[in-house]
């Protein structure tokens, strides 16, 4: 018996989440436009696209019916939601790499270089598999928007969709296309195979919860530099700076002393994407945080072997067991004991102090013991401890941050500051009155709080904020550089 719904969806939201259909283009991605029929979601699905008569170019991952009606299929609807479609007349090129076939459609215009892209592309789509010793897709197609304003990637079982700025292939802002790039395609193992339990079977009327987030997007995160030097993009020296710039942004956050990791996790469909005013003191990124703890994790590897594994091998022990043999999903308590039976100690406190507690790791000890120098650094500023937005001329607080001078001054978010001991405050000039009035033991500034203006006094302390560096050791020990290159050398 055959049944017909047709029914209207708008879209006009181009994210890598939504879809969006406008006389340029199409961009479908499956949830926010499939129905689904109850009881049926694991039956076959045909979709057929009827694109306007001047579009030529249909891309998605689902396996082609027919080229030339535009007709696919999914072997489930889990298949056929998670395979985002790109239609009009956009560029494709193609490329082998690992053994799998992959496909790039660019829409829009930008500043890339074909050749250059399939030469890079490859080798990070090599240094991926290397990782986990083997590709699981036959194809995999890659969906680029090359934007005015955006960026951002969504992975895909044998896709993902990334949002670049179209400027975005310039010498000095290329690596962070291919940092994305190598993200998205490290999803393709670790999350879409190595899943959280409670994502082996997806729930698509409500919510789906997991305490796993920092490994799933954290550990991913963690990748996307690690990788890139290792393929030579980056050196080692630019590496273990970039990585000490995530140590420094997460320790700078109050709310990394207030939430955990695996709270962070658990709360990302409320807190994560919904942020307010306070979240920066009371909430810490997953994905942040957990590349930090992506890097102890392998320094710990490291030294407990004597340089024999590191993080690699973590991942292809979750993989081959938890997919390969059985599809059954992981664990905290499974990531835990992958890890003691590795390395033959225990992680108790690890998991119980910087993944369910917010203890400040003792970075010094666990780098220093293969071979890398951490330094914490004091730097003075000039600060109120406030996040600013501009509305036309007009300077406003976003967010004001624990512990800095505003906060305990007495200043709100959504304050509008306009002025500072009788200087008028632009967006240009903040940082050039409060370096010249720091000097004072304590100045004035005018609000405009809910129409009102009030006169508060701030009083000046001294304040810095906290730096750390990472650096190979200049006298390491022969174990200590065997161990440093293990930890940034594939496993």
């Amino acid at each position: 018996q055959f049944l017909e719904v047709p029914y209207n969806v708008y879209a006009y939201d181009l994210t890598v989440r939504t879809s969006y259909l406008d006389d340029v283009h199409g961009y479908i991605t499956g949830p926010s436009v499939f129905l689904y029929a109850d009881g049926f979601q694991q039956s076959k699905h045909v979709l057929k696209v009827n694109p306007f008569e001047e579009w030529k170019m249909v891309s998605t991952a689902l396996k082609t019916i027919s080229a030339q009606s535009y007709e696919f299929e999914a072997q489930n609807y889990d298949e056929l939601v998670d395979s985002p479609i790109e239609i009009g007349n956009h560029e494709e090129f193609g490329f082998t790499a690992a053994g799998v076939k992959h496909r790039v459609a660019m829409f829009g215009a930008g500043n890339y270089n074909i050749s250059r892209l399939k030469q890079d592309m490859i080798k990070i789509v090599e240094a991926a598999t290397d990782v986990f010793g083997q590709n699981p897709n036959d194809e995999y197609l890659f969906i680029v928007h090359n934007l005015e304003n955006s960026s951002g990637g969504l992975e895909h079982t044998a896709s993902t969709t990334i949002q670049v700025n179209r400027w975005t292939y310039s010498e000095e802002k290329y690596s962070r296309f291919l940092s994305l790039v190598a993200h998205e395609y490290f999803h393709l193992w670790l999350v879409k195979r190595i899943r959280p339990k409670s994502l082996v079977t997806y729930n698509y009327d409500e919510e789906n919860y997991t305490r796993l987030m920092w490994l799933m997007e954290g550990i991913t995160s963690y990748y996307d530099e690690l990788l890139l030097q290792r393929v030579g993009f980056i050196s080692a020296e630019e590496y273990l700076s970039q990585l000490g710039n995530k140590i420094t942004q997460v320790e700078r956050q109050p709310g990394g002393k207030v939430q955990s990791l695996g709270a962070s996790s658990f709360d990302a469909w409320i807190k994560a994407y919904r942020p307010n005013e306070n979240s920066y003191n009371s909430t810490i990124s997953y994905c942040r945080k957990g590349a930090v703890i992506g890097a102890l994790l392998n320094a710990r590897i490291v030294a407990a072997t004597k340089g024999e594994k590191n993080l690699d091998h973590l991942l292809r022990y979750l993989y081959e067991k938890h997919f390969e043999k059985s599809f059954t999903g992981v664990s905290e308590e499974d990531v835990k004991r992958a890890l003691e039976d590795i390395c033959k100690e225990s992680f108790d406190a690890f998991f119980d102090n910087y993944i369910n507690g917010v203890e400040t790791p003792d970075y010094r000890s666990i780098f220093g013991k293969i071979g890398i120098k951490v330094s914490v650094q004091e730097e003075k500023r000039y600060s109120l401890g406030i996040r600013t937005e501009t509305k036309g001329d007009n300077v406003f607080i976003q967010s004001v941050i624990k512990g800095g001078v505003a906060y305990n001054g007495g200043l709100y978010a959504g304050d509008e500051l306009i002025s500072l001991n009788g200087f008028r405050i632009t967006n240009d000039n903040l940082l050039t009155l409060l370096e010249n009035h720091f000097t004072k033991e304590s100045f004035e500034i005018v609000v405009n709080r809910d129409g009102l203006m009030r006169r508060i006094k701030i009083d000046v302390k001294p304040d810095t904020e906290i730096r750390y560096r990472l650096e190979r050791d200049s006298n390491p020990s022969v174990a200590e550089e065997k161990q440093l290159e293990s930890f940034l050398k594939k496993g």
